[in-house]
């Protein structure tokens, strides 16, 4: 994984970048199930 490669790597900025993206995919897809299934998730809080 690029995460994994950044680390074995030493390369810490090419780490924390995959680790952002990857990240980010996942808040992405939980974004789209809360949109697409709310009956499964409590409301926000204000």
């Amino acid at each position: 994984s690029r995460i994994l490669d950044g680390i074995e790597a030493g390369d810490a900025p090419a780490a924390m970048e995959a680790l952002r993206q990857h990240l980010q995919r996942t808040v992405d897809r939980m974004t789209e199930k809360r949109a697409a299934f709310p009956e499964y998730f409590t409301p926000e809080k204000p």
